[in-house]
């Protein structure tokens, strides 16, 4: 994602709200920060959202009748 991200404000200059969707329910701990450490220094640390579809309200998903758009309303919700 942190690729993606670069590659997205390099080329277009614009403001990007990284953001992970898991769709299905799991056990392996979800993180929300990616980092890299040469040594003991922490070189780069990169923050993203992360939406649990499981947790969220099921109207909200029944509401909006794309994907897209679905996903626009969760994160407008989390920054207001």
């Amino acid at each position: 994602m942190l690729a993606y991200y670069a590659r997205i404000l390099d080329r277009h200059r614009l403001p990007v709200y990284p953001i992970v969707v898991y769709l299905t329910e799991t056990s392996t701990p979800i993180e929300n920060t990616y980092s890299s450490h040469v040594g003991n220094k922490q070189m780069i640390a990169f923050n993203y959202d992360v939406i649990k579809v499981w947790e969220l309200r099921s109207k909200m998903v029944d509401d909006v009748s794309f994907f897209g758009g679905w996903c626009a309303e969760v994160i407008f919700q989390r920054i207001q």
